[in-house]
Protein backbone atom coordinates (compact mmCIF):
# COMPACT_ATOMS: atom_id res chain seq x y z
CA UNK A 1 0.00 0.00 0.00
CA UNK A 2 1.18 2.98 -1.01
CA UNK A 3 0.99 6.06 1.47
CA UNK A 4 1.30 10.22 1.05
CA UNK A 5 3.65 12.20 2.02
CA UNK A 6 3.97 14.71 4.94
CA UNK A 7 4.86 17.19 1.83
CA UNK A 8 1.10 15.63 0.21
CA UNK A 9 -0.78 16.24 3.59
CA UNK A 10 0.66 19.95 3.84
CA UNK A 11 -0.46 20.41 -0.29
CA UNK A 12 -3.58 18.80 0.54
CA UNK A 13 -3.94 21.45 3.31
CA UNK A 14 -3.11 24.59 1.29
CA UNK A 15 -5.69 23.56 -1.13
CA UNK A 16 -7.88 22.85 1.67
CA UNK A 17 -7.08 26.60 3.21
CA UNK A 18 -7.22 27.85 -0.59
CA UNK A 19 -10.77 26.44 -0.81
CA UNK A 20 -12.15 28.56 2.37
CA UNK A 21 -11.24 32.12 0.38
CA UNK A 22 -12.94 30.62 -2.99
CA UNK A 23 -15.46 33.66 -4.28
CA UNK A 24 -15.18 33.85 -8.02
CA UNK A 25 -15.28 31.45 -10.85
CA UNK A 26 -11.01 32.21 -11.36
CA UNK A 27 -10.75 30.91 -7.61
CA UNK A 28 -11.96 27.74 -8.74
CA UNK A 29 -9.64 27.21 -11.74
CA UNK A 30 -6.77 28.26 -9.47
CA UNK A 31 -8.02 25.58 -7.02
CA UNK A 32 -7.81 22.77 -9.92
CA UNK A 33 -4.25 24.16 -10.85
CA UNK A 34 -3.22 23.24 -7.25
CA UNK A 35 -4.83 19.94 -7.58
CA UNK A 36 -3.32 19.30 -10.95
CA UNK A 37 0.30 20.14 -8.93
CA UNK A 38 -1.16 17.77 -6.02
CA UNK A 39 -1.70 15.04 -7.67
CA UNK A 40 0.77 15.63 -10.90
CA UNK A 41 -1.28 15.50 -13.78
CA UNK A 42 -2.63 17.35 -17.45
CA UNK A 43 -5.73 18.33 -17.14
CA UNK A 44 -8.45 18.94 -14.20
CA UNK A 45 -12.29 19.68 -14.78
CA UNK A 46 -15.07 19.85 -12.45
CA UNK A 47 -18.83 20.07 -12.75
CA UNK A 48 -21.46 21.32 -10.76
CA UNK A 49 -24.60 19.44 -11.77
CA UNK A 50 -27.56 20.82 -9.93
CA UNK A 51 -31.07 19.94 -10.78
CA UNK A 52 -30.96 23.55 -12.86
CA UNK A 53 -28.19 22.19 -14.87
CA UNK A 54 -24.67 21.82 -15.03
CA UNK A 55 -21.66 24.24 -14.29
CA UNK A 56 -18.16 23.23 -15.32
CA UNK A 57 -14.79 24.54 -15.03
CA UNK A 58 -11.20 23.38 -16.40
CA UNK A 59 -7.57 24.09 -16.36
CA UNK A 60 -6.52 23.63 -19.10
CA UNK A 61 -9.28 21.25 -20.19
CA UNK A 62 -9.30 17.51 -21.50
CA UNK A 63 -6.61 16.86 -23.42
CA UNK A 64 -7.36 15.86 -27.06
CA UNK A 65 -7.13 12.82 -28.61
CA UNK A 66 -3.69 11.79 -27.36
CA UNK A 67 -3.66 8.50 -25.16
CA UNK A 68 -4.48 9.29 -21.75
CA UNK A 69 -5.79 8.03 -18.11
CA UNK A 70 -8.53 9.44 -16.18
CA UNK A 71 -8.98 9.74 -12.28
CA UNK A 72 -12.96 10.45 -11.64
CA UNK A 73 -14.44 10.68 -8.29
CA UNK A 74 -17.71 12.62 -7.17
CA UNK A 75 -19.78 14.00 -3.81
CA UNK A 76 -22.99 14.67 -2.95
CA UNK A 77 -23.24 18.73 -2.19
CA UNK A 78 -26.60 20.18 -0.59
CA UNK A 79 -28.88 19.61 -3.97
CA UNK A 80 -25.29 19.50 -6.12
CA UNK A 81 -23.30 16.64 -7.19
CA UNK A 82 -19.74 17.52 -7.77
CA UNK A 83 -17.81 15.46 -10.29
CA UNK A 84 -14.07 15.90 -11.02
CA UNK A 85 -12.18 14.46 -13.35
CA UNK A 86 -7.94 14.63 -13.62
CA UNK A 87 -6.28 13.24 -16.29
CA UNK A 88 -2.89 12.66 -17.37
CA UNK A 89 -0.64 11.46 -20.31
CA UNK A 90 2.20 8.41 -19.52
CA UNK A 91 2.18 6.41 -16.33
CA UNK A 92 -1.45 5.51 -15.04
CA UNK A 93 -2.98 7.05 -11.85
CA UNK A 94 -2.02 4.98 -8.59
CA UNK A 95 -3.34 4.05 -5.38
CA UNK A 96 -1.73 7.61 -4.34
CA UNK A 97 -3.40 10.08 -6.31
CA UNK A 98 -6.43 7.89 -5.48
CA UNK A 99 -5.67 8.57 -2.26
CA UNK A 100 -4.30 12.77 -2.77
CA UNK A 101 -7.86 13.22 -4.72
CA UNK A 102 -9.59 11.87 -1.84
CA UNK A 103 -7.81 14.35 0.45
CA UNK A 104 -8.95 17.33 -1.41
CA UNK A 105 -11.91 16.63 -3.17
CA UNK A 106 -14.55 17.43 0.13
CA UNK A 107 -12.47 21.03 -0.07
CA UNK A 108 -12.93 21.27 -3.87
CA UNK A 109 -16.40 20.56 -3.73
CA UNK A 110 -17.45 22.69 -0.82
CA UNK A 111 -15.73 25.86 -2.97
CA UNK A 112 -17.65 24.78 -5.88
CA UNK A 113 -20.59 24.96 -3.71
CA UNK A 114 -19.89 28.50 -2.51
CA UNK A 115 -19.10 29.73 -6.13
CA UNK A 116 -22.24 27.62 -7.76
CA UNK A 117 -23.22 29.41 -11.33
CA UNK A 118 -20.57 31.03 -11.73
CA UNK A 119 -18.90 28.75 -14.14
CA UNK A 120 -20.82 27.66 -18.16
CA UNK A 121 -24.43 26.37 -17.28
CA UNK A 122 -25.46 23.66 -20.11
CA UNK A 123 -29.31 23.08 -18.98
CA UNK A 124 -28.70 19.31 -21.29
CA UNK A 125 -25.79 17.22 -21.30
CA UNK A 126 -25.59 17.27 -24.94
CA UNK A 127 -27.23 18.31 -27.96
CA UNK A 128 -29.23 14.79 -28.35
CA UNK A 129 -29.96 13.84 -25.04
CA UNK A 130 -31.98 16.06 -22.36
CA UNK A 131 -31.31 14.80 -18.64
CA UNK A 132 -33.41 16.43 -16.22
CA UNK A 133 -30.76 18.11 -13.55
CA UNK A 134 -31.68 15.53 -10.91
CA UNK A 135 -31.58 12.38 -13.45
CA UNK A 136 -27.64 14.03 -14.44
CA UNK A 137 -26.95 14.12 -10.40
CA UNK A 138 -28.08 10.20 -10.49
CA UNK A 139 -26.19 9.30 -13.43
CA UNK A 140 -23.27 11.43 -12.08
CA UNK A 141 -22.97 9.05 -9.26
CA UNK A 142 -23.95 6.07 -10.85
CA UNK A 143 -20.71 6.74 -12.83
CA UNK A 144 -18.65 6.73 -9.74
CA UNK A 145 -19.90 3.30 -8.96
CA UNK A 146 -22.44 4.26 -6.14
CA UNK A 147 -25.22 1.76 -5.78
CA UNK A 148 -28.76 2.78 -6.16
CA UNK A 149 -29.34 2.92 -2.15
CA UNK A 150 -25.49 4.76 -1.81
CA UNK A 151 -26.98 7.15 -4.39
CA UNK A 152 -30.57 7.92 -2.96
CA UNK A 153 -28.46 8.60 0.41
CA UNK A 154 -26.37 11.33 -1.07
CA UNK A 155 -29.31 13.07 -2.91
CA UNK A 156 -31.96 12.27 0.10
CA UNK A 157 -34.12 10.13 -2.06
CA UNK A 158 -35.21 6.42 -2.10
CA UNK A 159 -33.61 3.79 -3.58
CA UNK A 160 -36.56 3.02 -5.67
CA UNK A 161 -37.02 6.90 -6.47
CA UNK A 162 -33.51 6.08 -8.07
CA UNK A 163 -34.47 2.75 -9.53
CA UNK A 164 -36.97 5.19 -11.67
CA UNK A 165 -34.47 7.95 -12.64
CA UNK A 166 -32.30 5.20 -13.96
CA UNK A 167 -35.09 3.76 -16.22
CA UNK A 168 -35.44 7.36 -17.28
CA UNK A 169 -32.25 7.89 -18.41
CA UNK A 170 -32.16 4.21 -19.90
CA UNK A 171 -35.00 5.26 -22.15
CA UNK A 172 -33.63 8.12 -23.31
CA UNK A 173 -30.05 7.01 -24.03
CA UNK A 174 -31.81 3.95 -25.73
CA UNK A 175 -29.73 1.47 -23.45
CA UNK A 176 -30.48 -0.82 -20.64
CA UNK A 177 -27.31 -1.42 -19.22
CA UNK A 178 -25.82 0.47 -15.89
CA UNK A 179 -22.17 0.45 -17.73
CA UNK A 180 -23.16 1.90 -21.65
CA UNK A 181 -25.25 4.78 -19.58
CA UNK A 182 -22.26 5.59 -17.37
CA UNK A 183 -19.52 5.06 -20.20
CA UNK A 184 -21.84 7.75 -22.05
CA UNK A 185 -22.13 10.50 -19.43
CA UNK A 186 -18.25 10.44 -18.54
CA UNK A 187 -18.11 10.66 -22.21
CA UNK A 188 -20.02 13.77 -22.45
CA UNK A 189 -18.05 15.05 -18.99
CA UNK A 190 -15.11 14.91 -20.91
CA UNK A 191 -16.31 16.68 -24.16
CA UNK A 192 -16.21 13.44 -26.08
Amino acid sequence: MVEVTIGDLRAAMDLGRAALDVRTSGDVTALLRRLRHLVQCDAAMVHQIQPQGITHWSDPGPPADAPHHRLVACDAVGDSVVHVSLWRRGAAFGERDHQLLNLARPFLASAVAIVGHGGTIDLTVSDTVELTGREAQVLSLITDGSTNKEVGLQLGISARTVQKHLEHIYEKLGTHRRTAAARWFSNQLAGR
